[in-house]
């Protein structure tokens, strides 16, 4: 079952366009932010509901980058920044892979900053940040050393890019719609 869940994402992100692949990201953030507003008074269920949906984020990663992924005759290493980015402008399948590796870690970073409370210090959120840097530098060695793909640090660049949008979004969400719920009642 998540083997196949796995093989639907990617069919998704190879063939429909780059705007439904931003419909999909923005409709997700939208019903994170609408649970976010509802769960956060209810503090037991909103740690389960975020712990949850945190280590489901966690897992698909590890899937998608490390678990079903076929093993390589060979390993390959890529350690020139923004290399992808010039393929990316000539190549769509390119593209869609530096978006992917963005949209991936999101999820990550929004369940994550709402389950270790990163709103109630900004310190946490950069322990948060660099944990999750460090999670695409090991998963990217692992590629590595198991022959799974390149390892590449464009991929890590695109990873901290989404954790860096996801907790940009938290923080939004936490200063602009929270604050204003607080006001309210």
């Amino acid at each position: 079952m998540i083997r196949d869940l796995f093989y639907s994402v990617i069919h998704f992100f190879n063939y429909h366009s780059m705007w439904l692949i931003m419909a999909v990201v923005v409709s997700f953030v939208i019903g994170w932010g609408f649970l976010e507003f509802v769960l956060r008074r209810h503090t037991k269920l909103y740690t389960v509901v975020n712990a949850v949906f945190f280590l489901l984020a966690l897992f698909f990663i590890l899937s998608i980058t490390l678990l079903f992924r076929g093993s390589d005759d060979f390993q390959r290493v890529s350690l020139i920044p923004f290399d992808i980015i010039g393929d990316a402008i000539k190549n769509q399948i390119f593209l869609k892979s530096m978006v992917m590796n963005i949209v991936l870690f999101i999820p990550l970073s929004l369940f994550g900053c709402s389950l270790f409370r990163c709103r109630s210090s900004k310190r946490m959120g950069m322990i948060f940040i660099i944990s999750g840097i460090g999670l695409s530098l090991l998963i990217e060695i692992l590629q590595y050393l198991l022959a799974l793909g390149q390892a590449d640090v464009d991929d890590v660049i695109c990873n901290t890019i989404g954790l860096l949008i996801g907790y940009l979004l938290y923080r939004l969400h936490d200063r602009y719609i929270m604050k204003s719920k607080g006001n309210k009642t």
